[in-house]
């Protein structure tokens, strides 16, 4: 069920119209609301306003594992209200999500699929113009590979649209290649999200994700909370912590750093996502396939 709370605007066709907070409360307790869009100010403040849905939801996530809907989407526009919204539903999804576990190698190991992923995002140089909280994806690039054998078994590839912060800064273009054109032509965080999924985890088994570092992790989950979409991703391992634990190294490298130290040769654009995520997935071998590095 897709719910829409609001006092004035009417409800986009296929969602249901409700008025008060009482009535989409009711209506969470069922367990049928799938998709959720509330207004701020709905013309009586004693009876509540679309924040008291979410302070609802997130007592009832944190103290009795409620299950929030996967997508929550807030149309105010009241500014104010809808900062304090915004933050109400990352911090559903902070509580949804519960301590992240680590994963080790040797539980990697038992996949029957890797999916390596790269994030490029907005940024600023020294993050002087935004904090990177407000850092957005602005390209997903993916690799799956089979675990038996270590083949490449599909790419996934999208731009992302920002909208905390649309306009690239000189320093991110420079640093990503990625123009503003074409993120302006990029679809939305939810819907690329829901198209990695759907390209690379839909209908397959045992996969597990890993990344270069925890900083896509963390931009995931973050851009998740950001437009109410559940992070619904498998177990993470922080590949680069991975090759040093596997090699036997005291610290670890950098992407081309640790390239070079298993003897290939970088290939494609560095910060491009695809490119950074298909290098990722040639040192698989050596994270956990067992090959040594020749220093």
């Amino acid at each position: 069920m897709r719910v829409f709370l609001d006092d004035r605007r009417p409800a986009p066709e296929g969602w249901t119209l409700l008025r008060w907070p009482e009535e989409v409360i009711a209506l969470l307790e069922t367990g049928t609301v799938e998709e959720l869009s509330l207004d701020h100010d709905l013309g009586d403040d004693r009876r509540g306003t679309g924040y008291d849905v979410l302070t609802w939801i997130e007592e009832a996530v944190a103290t009795r594992g409620f299950r929030p809907p996967p997508i929550i989407l807030v149309h105010s526009a009241n500014a104010a209200g809808r900062l304090r919204m915004m933050a109400a539903i990352a911090a559903i999804r902070r509580f949804e999500a519960g301590p992240q576990a680590s994963m080790d190698v040797f539980a990697w190991k038992r996949a029957a699929y890797y999916l390596v992923i790269d994030l490029e995002a907005t940024t600023s140089e020294g993050g002087r113009a935004f904090p990177p909280q407000e850092m957005e994806t602005i390209e997903i690039g993916a690799v799956l590979v089979q675990a038996s054998t270590l083949a490449v078994a599909g790419e996934f590839q999208t731009f992302v649209r920002p909208i905390r912060h649309p306009l690239l800064l000189p320093f991110c273009t420079t640093l990503t290649s990625i123009s503003q054109d074409t993120v302006d032509g990029a679809p939305l965080f939810p819907e690329a999200f829901a198209a990695l999924r759907r390209h690379m985890l839909a209908g397959r088994e045992g996969v597990v994700w890993g990344s270069w570092g925890r900083y896509d992790r963390e931009q995931l989950q973050q851009d998740c909370a950001l437009h109410g979409v559940a992070y619904d991703m498998p177990p993470h391992l922080d590949l680069k912590e991975a090759l040093s634990t596997a090699q036997g190294w005291r610290r670890q490298y950098g992407l081309s750093k640790a390239l070079t130290r298993c003897g290939l040769e970088p290939k494609g654009t560095h910060h491009r996502a695809l490119d950074d995520a298909r290098n990722t997935a040639h040192m698989l071998p050596w994270i956990v396939g067992g090959r040594r590095t020749p220093w």
